[in-house]
């Protein structure tokens, strides 16, 4: 992904995965989220403000499992607040938000397995339960 288009990798994977639901929408699971993270902190992935979020992280002395919990808990509450305002993700807003730059040096040997994105984005978004305002 660069800066020049606002739109993310999660729209577009569910795009890939459409879900009957009403007039229709596509609706992403748990699991096609969950691909959309592990592909996003892939190497072989475009740049995106989730990779260079997480490798910003692990640069400042941050461990693997820490980061990937701090990278998925930002995501799912920018994607949370776009759902909530009824407006796409917009990547450029979230980079800005992050005060992130521009593009973020990659480094492979810095970036999490599969496995392990899978296993805190479980512990963290699909084992946790839902917290309802009352």
């Amino acid at each position: 992904m660069t800066d020049e288009s606002p739109q993310s990798e999660a729209p577009a994977a569910a795009e890939q995965h459409p879900r009957e639901e009403g007039e229709g929408r596509s609706r992403m699971t748990g699991q096609d989220l969950a691909d959309v993270l592990v592909r996003m902190l892939s190497p072989e992935s475009e740049p995106s403000t989730v990779r260079d979020y997480y490798l910003s992280l692990r640069r400042r002395g941050r461990g693997a499992p820490d980061a990937v919990s701090e990278v998925i808990d930002d995501f799912m509450e920018e994607l949370r607040t776009a759902v909530a305002r009824e407006v796409p993700y917009n990547e450029r807003h979230h980079r800005v938000r992050l005060g992130l730059p521009p593009s973020v040096q990659m480094n492979e040997s810095l970036l999490p397995r599969s496995a392990l994105v899978r296993r805190i984005y479980r512990e963290r978004v699909q084992d946790r339960p839902v917290s309802r305002p009352r």
